[in-house]
């Protein structure tokens, strides 16, 4: 597969600057047991589709997505991605 256009894409958003609150030692004290949210940030831009893809329509044509675009939080993390 062809690598995905990603749109809205930003270099160093600004969670990038947010501090890890876990404790990597203690399972309990660390994401996704306790909440951090550096950790939740770095799990979302993880889970961005990096490649094209297939999704089949409601009249089951197959369409392949070329390209997506992010939306951004306030902290400039995902927190979705849309087709259109």
């Amino acid at each position: 597969m062809k690598k995905l256009i990603i749109k809205n894409t930003k270099q160093e958003p600004l969670w990038y600057k947010m501090n890890c609150t876990c404790k990597k030692n203690n399972v309990m004290e660390s994401f996704p047991v306790k909440e951090c949210l550096h950790c939740s940030y770095v799990m979302k831009e993880e889970s961005i589709p990096k490649e094209q893809f297939f999704i089949t329509d409601p009249k089951g044509k197959k369409k392949l997505i070329t390209q997506i675009t992010l939306v951004r939080g306030r902290h400039e993390e995902v927190i979705a991605w849309s087709m259109i």
